[in-house]
């Protein structure tokens, strides 16, 4: 008798367990990028649960989509002098998800993690987002315009972008099966003063796109200037 309840039991057992690993077979995969933002940090190395994904990413770059197991996963960023994390953080990370993580900061770091929508906009616009990831840039404005027009009479695309936040995406009307030109100003909020100009951006219609703005870089003394740039990143071509 004991040895027919000591079989059902290991039964009911080897059930449970394949049952539990169908469950945790299913979880998929999603896409993560990593920006490298933080001005004062030459390079950086990325890791994904402890492995690096990632070596020597420098200042503006980035890691493009790197498809990894959905579900939570620890990202760290370390200088490549130190392995003291920079940003040391948990990602919740749903399958077929696109996440990015810019990694930003002078003295206090931090990753901001944006959502990325890569459906495609409707027919004849592109898509724009704006992201502040500059430590030294106070809340901006910030307007689109088609390349050598001025924003003279214009209104901002969007408003109070402050630093560590994104904007929505932002539609721009652009003919089907075309791309053109657009001047992007960071500015003052309430006013026209350009604190960083992003000229000549080709956007190409039924794409999506984030606009980073960064501190600049002292090429001379290699450290934080006092001025702006910009990167750009193609969330959808």
């Amino acid at each position: 008798m004991s040895n027919r309840l000591l079989q059902c039991s290991l039964c009911l057992l080897s059930f449970l367990l394949t049952f539990a690993g169908l469950g945790c077979g299913s979880s998929g995969t999603a896409n993560l990028r990593v920006l490298h933002a933080a001005p004062t940090e030459p390079q950086v190395n990325v890791l994904v649960d402890g492995t690096t994904v990632n070596s020597n990413l420098a200042y503006t770059g980035n890691t493009g989509y790197l498809a990894v197991s959905s579900g939570s996963r620890h990202l760290q960023v370390e200088p490549v002098s130190s392995t003291t994390p920079i940003v040391d953080t948990t990602l919740s990370l749903g399958s077929s998800t696109n996440t990015t993580v810019v990694v930003t900061g002078i003295a206090t770091f931090q990753g901001v993690v944006l959502a990325d929508d890569l459906t495609a906009p409707t027919s004849g616009t592109a898509e724009i987002r704006l992201v502040n990831a500059a430590p030294s840039l106070a809340a901006t404005d910030v307007y689109a315009v088609l390349s050598g027009t001025g924003i003279s009479g214009t209104t901002p695309l969007v408003t109070g972008v402050s630093f560590g936040t994104a904007s929505a995406y932002q539609p721009l009307t652009i003919a089907a099966g075309t791309s053109a030109n657009y001047d992007i100003y960071f500015t003052e909020p309430g006013t026209k003063l350009a604190l960083l100009a992003a000229p000549s951006i080709s956007i190409t219609s039924g794409s999506a796109s984030t606009i980073v703005a960064l501190n600049a870089i002292d090429t001379a003394t290699n450290n934080v200037g006092g001025g702006f740039t910009f990167q750009i990143l193609q969330d959808l071509q």
